[in-house]
């Protein structure tokens, strides 16, 4: 079973286990060294399963400074969502207007405008997932 694996990891590209595989097939005799590479296999793939979970649950929007950057993540999310550019129209307005007024920081102005300008280019399903993505970033648990 290991010299398949092995084999197969060689095959999909791995590349470095071919020079060791001579001596791994020499040790094979001994049940103790077959276990200690199946559970160093497992843990190294324990550990890659938790690396690429971390590295995808991590934030990628700051978190806002105001219940109107909450109101306005919803707004953007609904354009986005409905694919409806009127209401990206009144979204991108009430920004100009809440940015003014600062209520909304100038790092929160452009996240939402570059989320915004993804949905005027027509690309409304990744414009979405991005102002998903920002409310999602926004979850203090």
């Amino acid at each position: 079973m290991l010299i398949a694996a092995i084999v197969f990891l060689d095959m999909a590209g791995v590349g470095l286990i071919m020079p060791v595989l001579p001596a791994l097939i020499g040790e094979l005799g001994s049940a103790s060294l077959e276990e200690s590479a199946l559970i160093g296999g497992a843990l190294l793939l324990l550990l890659t399963v938790v690396a690429v979970k971390w590295w995808l649950a991590r934030p990628v929007y700051p978190p806002v400074s105001s219940g109107t950057s909450l109101v306005l993540i919803k707004q953007l999310y609904t354009a986005c969502n409905t694919k409806n550019a009127k209401l990206l129209d009144k979204f991108e307005a009430r920004l100009q207007r809440e940015h003014a007024s600062q209520q909304i920081t100038d790092q929160e102005l452009t996240h939402f405008r570059e989320i915004a300008s993804v949905a005027r280019a027509g690309d409304w399903e990744s414009s979405m997932k991005q102002a998903y993505r920002f409310a999602q970033d926004q979850r203090t648990d």
